[in-house]
């Protein structure tokens, strides 16, 4: 049998040697490892052909997202000030000073996020440099979380939270003693000069094309296995594929495990533009579900916030339909109506494999965990009423997989897509002749989502 050792490395040898290299001399495994290598889907490739190496960077990575700040700030006012403010994270030192973590510039949308190395307490103030000389002078607006009395930004190791910043409506400039070090540098630079690797871009409504590098397929591939540093490096968030128009319905597309908006181009080709916009969620595909989902619905609010459009459809394929369902349970509270969702092919109780990753493998992925079979995660989005009305898609057309059902889509079990949990909840299902990948190429189910949009 494959053993995975969970506290330390693969093989202890001295040397790098991964499971793959291992497999390739042990004619017991040969015959196994054949049969993996041709059923080459997703889950079985990451948890037994990947090597050692590889774990061990999602270890890092995930030991770097676990003890880290994650910090979601919303600056809200006249678009006009907010533009070009200089939003700041600093700590206080032993001694009582203050000392700068973190410094971004904001757009309109006064959306940042900061993803901070150490769970302590951050300050954050945001202030207007209308000399350009890259500090708070007398006269120029400071304005900080806590008001009258600075308090430390709530920061949660769950879910990123969006916090409502004091609006920038103050004529005069706030000025403490206890913030006379934001008008000077630390260690004699200017403020501009300590913005560091730590911030996390958000991205709310810029405009992109599916060809953009953003999206390649390593992109994805990143996002499962590292998604600490896909973060940093290409931010998370909504992208429009035109400019907004307030006369079409946006139909926000989510997709699954490795994906990347790229994965949609079949579908956002055809649809038709005289009725939707189509926007693409871009993220980190190795995150939790939850912590993701609330990601969405912070973006998602932040463009109501701005263009107060009145309704949104949801389209997701795969293990994206289970982060789209709880974004849908999450923001039932916002101002803005959700005209329906579209599942494509969603593991609605998870995937066998994603259990044998928990497991065995020398590191999980978090959203394996919540892609297990019977996850808390599926409980609970499954366990709650659906608001809206759900078109559910699944494909069947097998490739005959010795590691999954008979009835399958060459990835996902036939059982797992039809959850009675879910087909109870789902207003209409469609059966496809079609594999998992093949399904996003379909003129049914194109047609089944605009027409669910239609009514």
């Amino acid at each position: 049998m494959l053993y995975f050792e969970r506290s330390g490395p693969c093989i202890d040898t001295g040397s790098k040697v991964d499971l793959y290299s291992l497999t390739l001399t042990n004619p017991i495994i040969q015959p196994f490892l054949l049969l993996l290598r041709l059923v080459g889907t997703a889950f079985l490739s990451a948890i037994f052909m990947q090597g050692c190496a590889r774990f061990e960077t999602l270890r890092s990575d995930i030991a770097d997202w676990e003890q880290s700040s994650r910090i979601a700030v919303s600056l809200e006012g006249d678009p006009s000030i907010i533009d070009g403010a200089y939003a700041a994270v600093w700590t206080r030192g032993q001694d009582g000073d203050l000392e700068i973590q973190d410094l971004q510039v904001s757009g309109p949308d006064g959306r940042l996020a900061f993803l901070l190395r150490d769970k302590q307490d951050y300050f954050f103030g945001a202030f207007q440099d209308r000399n350009e000389n890259s500090k708070v002078d007398v006269g120029e607006p400071l304005w900080f979380y806590g008001d009258e009395k600075p308090r430390p930004v709530p920061h949660g190791a769950r879910s990123v939270q969006e916090i409502n910043f004091l609006k920038i409506e103050r004529k005069e400039a706030i000025h403490l003693p206890t913030l006379e070090d934001l008008r000077t540098s630390r260690d004699g630079r200017a403020l501009f000069d300590l913005t560091t690797d730590q911030s996390v871009k958000i991205i709310a409504g810029e405009i992109a094309d599916l060809d953009d590098p953003r999206f390649a397929i390593e992109v994805g591939d990143q996002g499962l296995w590292e998604p600490t540093r896909f973060m940093r490096n290409y931010g998370v968030g909504v992208f429009f594929l035109q400019e907004y128009d307030a006369s079409k319905m946006p139909l926000i597309f989510v997709s699954g495990a490795s994906g990347t908006p790229r994965n949609w181009q079949w579908i956002v080709e055809r649809l038709d533009k005289t009725r939707f916009q189509p926007w693409v969620f871009h993220y980190p595909s190795g995150l939790s579900l939850e912590e993701t989902s609330h990601i969405l619905d912070l973006v998602l609010n932040a463009l109501y916030r701005k263009h107060g459009f009145s309704e949104i459809g949801v389209v997701a394929h795969s293990m994206g339909g289970l982060l789209a369902r709880n974004y849908i349970l999450v923001a039932q509270s916002r101002d803005y109506e959700i005209a329906g969702f579209v599942s494509l092919s969603t593991p609605w109780n998870g995937h066998y494999m994603a259990k044998l990753g928990v497991d065995y493998a020398p590191e999980a992925i978090p959203s394996w965990k919540d892609i297990e079979p019977d996850s808390e995660f599926i409980e609970m989005i499954l366990e709650a009423p659906m608001p809206v009305e759900h078109l559910l898609v699944y494909g069947n057309a097998s490739n005959r997989s010795p590691f999954l059902p008979k009835e399958n889509d060459g990835t996902v079990s036939v059982e797992s897509m039809l959850d009675p949990r879910a087909v109870e909840a789902a207003t209409n299902v469609i059966e496809l002749p079609k594999n998992h990948i093949d399904i996003l190429k379909s003129h049914k189910a194109r047609k089944a989502i605009e027409l669910l949009f239609s009514e």
